[in-house]
């Protein structure tokens, strides 16, 4: 169904470069640790929940008919957020492996 398939892209896109913020904030560290610092950022804060109202409204109202996706059921939006995770979350094992090796 192309409208999910369109509506999944733009989610896991989205999702994807939260998850880059954290994985490239946090250096030679793992994302784990900058996420932890950032929790206590409000600017983090209000992006990640902006980006998640922005997917909403996006998603979940007439915006979505416009841009012709389709609402994502609970499975459908947990299924992109693990292939966000998995698109971004590779680069740890790069850096375990760097670590590893010194």
């Amino acid at each position: 169904n192309a409208p999910i398939a369109r509506a999944m892209g733009l989610t896991v896109i989205m999702i994807a470069n939260l998850f880059l913020v954290h994985v490239n904030n946090a250096g030679r560290d793992f994302a784990f640790y900058s996420m932890l610092k950032l929790a206590k950022d409000k600017v983090m804060w209000a992006v990640t929940i902006g980006t998640l109202a922005l997917i909403g409204v996006i998603l979940y109202t007439p915006v979505a008919d416009y841009l012709k996706l389709t609402p994502l059921s609970g499975l459908q939006m947990l299924t992109s957020l693990g292939l966000a995770a998995i698109s971004v979350c590779w680069y740890e094992l790069v850096k375990l492996a760097k670590k590893v090796i010194k």
